[in-house]
């Protein structure tokens, strides 16, 4: 093994390790589950990624947020930011958050610039709860 391997993979077992365990590995998936159970100062965060997958270049992301009781969460501040762990830098731009209401919010252009693995992690607060929650995509180039 190299280096350069064991340095990676330490690295993606401390970004797996931040967050709420809500890590999603594969590929080709668009949304991930809200954790099963939130206390009540935390927001539970779901994601669908258009297009699916998510691909190389400009992404939409639309986040629901859900209080512990499932119930929608609006006025929400929302931070979503890509990262390429591998490289040690983030997407060119940074993504827009918008309010669409019904706890949706559309975050746009994520953009994936370079093939490889990145982490999107994406933030909210709103009054006293938060939740982050962090995904992890290989993108083909």
């Amino acid at each position: 093994m190299t280096l350069r391997f064991l340095f990676c993979a330490a690295l993606a077992v401390v970004l797996c390790a931040c967050g709420d365990g809500a890590t999603d590995t594969s590929p080709d998936a668009k949304t991930a589950p809200a954790p099963d159970a939130l206390a009540a100062d935390a927001l539970g965060i779901t994601i669908e990624v258009t297009p699916p997958g998510p691909e190389l270049g400009d992404n939409e992301v639309i986040i629901t947020l859900q209080d512990a009781d499932g119930a929608a969460v609006l006025g929400a501040v929302v931070t979503v930011s890509a990262f390429m762990p591998a490289h040690g830098h983030g997407s060119p731009r940074p993504a827009v958050v918008e309010e669409l209401g019904e706890g949706r919010y559309r975050a746009s252009p994520v953009v994936l610039h370079m093939p490889g693995t990145w982490t999107l992690t994406v933030q909210a607060t709103q009054g006293e709860r938060t939740g982050e929650r962090v995904w992890t995509w290989a993108i083909a180039g």
